[in-house]
């Protein structure tokens, strides 16, 4: 298997201004926590942290976000933004849509409000979006993990019916 590279990333990627920093891990405890530490410590807007695994995978409400080895997409990124907490919340509602669209072109896809993409009723991506404020310091981390490869015996027994 191919791991993931920053440069691979760049090369297919019609992003202006995200990715202009991209660390690729192969296992993290989690994107959005490695995204966080990076935007306290000054790293630009549209920085992404990529991972082949999440130890400790998080999704919303606190709920796990079962992440196993090279079988995903689990990314976080960092959004420098000076809109007001209100405005916010349409951030991880535009994820949802764009994430919707880009599966719908592989297969039939469902939006279910406010940002979880189900195919065939299981959901197989999830968004995180976390507003972090510190020290004159304020962004937001957009969390994405999209279930690609994933097999019916990598999910817990409470997931099955759930995720796809």
């Amino acid at each position: 298997m191919t791991p993931l590279t920053a440069d691979s990333i760049r090369s297919h990627s019609a992003a202006l201004w995200i990715g202009g920093r991209i660390d690729c891990l192969e296992s993290v405890d989690s994107t959005n926590v490695r995204a966080r530490q990076l935007g306290f410590d000054g790293a630009p807007d549209g920085s992404v942290v990529l991972a082949e695994e999440q130890t400790r995978g998080r999704g919303r409400l606190g709920r796990d976000w079962v992440s196993p080895p090279h079988r995903n997409l689990y990314m976080s990124v960092l959004l420098r933004t000076d809109l007001l907490a209100d405005a916010i919340s349409q951030i991880s509602l535009t994820a949802g849509l764009a994430a919707c669209e880009t599966v719908a072109e592989w297969c039939p896809a469902t939006l279910k409000w406010p940002n979880d993409v189900l195919v065939d009723r299981r959901k197989v991506v999830g968004i995180l979006a976390e507003l972090e404020s510190r020290a004159g310091s304020r962004f937001v981390v957009l969390g994405m993990g999209v279930n690609v490869n994933m097999q019916i015996f990598d999910l817990p027994r409470d997931l099955i019916d759930k995720a796809g």
